[in-house]
């Protein structure tokens, strides 16, 4: 456990295992932590690096923004976050908003990111994303019945007025970014050039397929995985097939990308 300044940013992070690096970005507003189980799969294998990433958990600011760029601003800082631990070579994981992240680390980074593993992710957003942005835009006053509990871990955790304020504005921006096109990273998504794994739920309200096919014609080296009957989250819904997937995934590019 430790913490590493990256300009006024404090990224606290966790490191398990020993081997190649792989660093593993969680969703919104969740922390390394909640990436744990993938964490305990790959530690035999690999060093496994685990921030959180601005503004959630142990990370500062607090309570952090979200501009309409903060994907690719929140990728930047992540990447200074890379040098600053002096990785020159790394294998990326990410989830949902982590995963978008990724995808800019491996725009913004071509050669120090080896290999990417990204599911729950687009590189873009339709109209098809503003239901459920609506639901969390007021997530802490009026939350549907199957996300209380996230409310509720919310507040515990950062305090109501911090929660409704990280909710708000991220609604505020996505939606932001549907008004203009809801490009992420999908235009440049071709400067990508390590292998890349996409794995998504096809029931993934957020992601429907057509965006995430869309997303992998862009990336010269994609292969993508589409998961029958399970949404946004695959990882908890399939757990010991994703670790397992991930894991043999990444061990056969680590190999190959070695230098």
């Amino acid at each position: 456990m430790a913490k590493v300044r990256v300009g006024e940013t404090t990224i606290y992070y966790e490191v398990q295992g020993r081997g190649d690096p792989v660093v593993l970005l969680h969703g919104f507003t969740e922390t390394g932590r909640t990436l744990r189980a993938l964490s305990d799969a790959l530690k035999r294998d690999f060093r496994v690096i685990t921030p959180d990433m601005p503004g959630y958990g142990r990370s500062g600011p607090q309570p952090r923004d979200y501009p309409v760029d903060f994907y690719e601003r929140d990728a930047r800082v992540m990447a200074a976050f890379l040098d600053a631990l002096g990785l020159p070579a790394v294998h990326l994981g990410g989830f949902s908003d982590g995963a978008e992240v990724a995808l800019w680390l491996a725009i913004l980074r071509p050669a120090q990111v080896r290999s990417l593993v990204a599911w729950g992710v687009a590189g873009a957003l339709n109209a098809d994303a503003l239901p459920e942005v609506g639901e969390i835009a007021t997530l802490i006053d009026a939350p549907p019945p199957h996300w209380v509990d996230w409310r509720d871990r919310l507040c515990r955790s950062y305090g109501e007025a911090a929660a409704r304020r990280m909710t708000a504005g991220w609604a505020a921006a996505v939606r932001d970014l549907i008004s203009r096109g809801g490009d992420i990273s999908l235009a440049r998504a071709g400067e990508i050039r390590c292998p890349v794994l996409l794995v998504n739920g096809a029931e993934d309200r957020v992601n429907p397929p057509v965006v995430v096919r869309a997303l992998a014609a862009r990336i010269p080296q994609a292969e993508l995985i589409l998961v029958p009957d399970v949404g946004h989250r695959v990882h908890d819904a399939r757990e010991a097939w994703f670790n397992g997937l991930v894991r043999d995934w990444l061990l056969r590019h680590a190999r190959s990308t070695r230098p």
